[in-house]
């Protein structure tokens, strides 16, 4: 993992896998109601100049997981921002016979 900052900034915005060619938006997540309402969210993302922001795919966030640690399960390091007590939905659809059609989707508790 690595950090990316804006020039002169101190602080970084955004956490790159390369291995992966994913970059996660490490600034303060806003907390969506739904997955409608974060789907939303992330298409409106705006960092480092960037607009083309989606929800991570369930495999793809489950990349942050560390599995040497719980509450928080995510490296703060990278991600100082990210709130420890609540779910973090994913693009994933839920495929299930109980999921309410397009409305469902799996999340991430770290």
């Amino acid at each position: 993992m690595s950090r990316i900052s804006a020039v002169g900034d101190a602080r970084h915005q955004a956490v790159v896998l390369p291995a992966y060619g994913l970059m996660f938006d490490a600034t303060e997540p806003k907390l969506a109601s739904n997955w409608q309402h974060a789907q939303q969210l992330a298409s409106e993302c705006r960092v480092l100049g960037y607009d083309d922001w989606r929800l991570p795919e369930s495999h793809e966030l489950a990349l942050l997981i560390r599995h040497d640690r719980r509450k928080p399960a995510i490296d703060t390091a990278f991600f100082p921002n990210t709130p420890t007590n609540d779910w973090f939905w994913t693009n994933t659809p839920l495929k299930s016979e109980d999921a309410s059609g397009s409305s469902c989707a799996w999340c991430v508790y770290f």
